[in-house]
C-alpha cells in the first residue's frame, strides 16, 4: 500500500484501518503532519483552506485545532493586522505553531470537555471562530457548539468545516458491505460524528434553539472529488454500472452533493 494511497483516500480505506497494522503506526501517528507540511508552503486552489482564507475579513480569529499553525501563517498572510489565537488539543503541535510566531495566544484545551471561557474572556469578541476539521472528531459536539453559538453576536460569525458522510464512494461502498476507516478522508478512524449537508444543519438549528438562540446557518462552500474505491469484490463491468446508477438515482431524488467531500459552514444571529 502506497503513501500516497493511505493519505490520499476521500472516503474507503483498501483495508479496514480502524485497527492500524504494526508496519504503518509510524505513518498513521505522523499523518497530519506529512498531510499538512505542504500547506505552509500554499493552499491548494479550490480546498477548504484556500476557501475558508476567502471568506475571513481579518479582525479578530479564533481558530480552533489550529495544528501546527499553517492556516494562521496563510491568515496572517493575507491579514497582517488580525490578531489570531488558536487552539488545539496536540502539545507538539502547539509547540510548532508557536515558532511561527502568527498567534496572539496558543491553549491547549481538550473541546469534549475544556470551556473556552478563558479564551473569550482574555480576548473575544471574536469576529470570526473557525472550526475546521473538528466537529467529527469530537465525542461531545454539543458542549462545543453551545458556548460557539452562545458567543455570537452582532456580525460575528462561526465557520466550520465537515466530510460528507454523504459522498458517493461512502454510498457505493455500503451498497457492497464495506464501510473501511482510513487513515485521512471521510472516514479518517479519528472521526466520530458524521453529517450530511442537512443534518449538519439540523443539529445546529436544534443547539440554538436549545439554548435560546436564534441563528442563520448557510452553506457558503463545497469540495468536489469524484474519485471512488471501487475494489475487487464486483466485476469492473458491474461495479462501472452501479456507480453509474447511484449518480442517475441522486439526480432524480435532487441530490446535489454526490460528489462532495467537504461542506463549509457559516453560522450567524439572525
Amino acid at each position: 500500500m502506497e503513501l500516497s494511497e493511505l493519505l490520499g483516500t476521500v472516503a474507503n480505506a483498501a483495508k479496514n484501518l480502524l485497527a492500524v497494522p504494526k508496519e504503518l503506526e509510524e505513518i498513521a501517528e505522523n499523518r497530519y503532519t506529512l498531510a499538512f507540511s505542504a500547506l505552509k508552503a500554499s493552499l491548494p486552489p479550490g480546498s477548504t483552506y484556500a476557501q475558508v482564507l476567502n471568506m475571513v475579513k481579518g479582525g479578530k480569529i479564533l481558530e480552533l485545532g489550529c495544528s501546527s499553525g499553517y492556516f494562521g501563517l496563510h491568515l496572517k498572510r493575507r491579514y497582517p493586522e488580525a490578531e489570531v489565537v488558536g487552539v488545539d488539543i496536540d502539545n507538539s503541535a502547539l509547540k510548532e505553531a508557536e515558532r511561527l510566531k502568527v498567534y496572539r495566544a496558543l491553549y491547549r484545551l481538550d473541546l469534549d470537555t475544556e470551556p473556552l471561557e478563558e479564551v473569550f474572556c482574555k480576548h473575544g469578541p471574536f469576529k470570526t471562530v473557525l472550526a475546521m476539521d473538528v466537529v467529527e472528531h469530537l465525542k461531545n459536539p454539543n458542549f462545543l457548539m453551545e458556548q460557539l453559538l452562545s458567543a455570537l453576536e452582532g456580525e460575528s460569525e462561526i465557520i466550520v468545516s465537515i466530510p460528507n458522510v454523504g459522498h458517493l464512494d461512502v454510498i457505493y461502498n455500503l451498497l457492497i458491505g464495506r464501510f473501511n476507516y482510513s487513515l485521512l478522508g471521510i472516514l479518517d478512524n479519528t472521526h466520530l460524528r458524521f453529517f450530511t449537508e442537512s443534518s449538519f444543519i439540523q443539529w445546529v438549528e436544534t443547539v440554538a434553539a436549545n439554548g435560546g438562540v436564534d441563528v442563520n446557518v448557510e452553506t457558503v462552500g463545497r469540495v468536489e472529488a469524484p474519485s471512488v474505491l471501487l475494489g475487487d469484490s464486483l466485476p469492473r463491468e458491474l461495479q462501472e454500472k452501479v456507480v453509474a446508477q447511484l449518480r442517475r438515482l441522486a439526480k432524480k431524488v435532487d441530490n446535489p452533493n454526490l460528489l462532495t467531500s467537504q461542506f463549509i459552514f457559516r453560522i450567524t444571529r439572525r
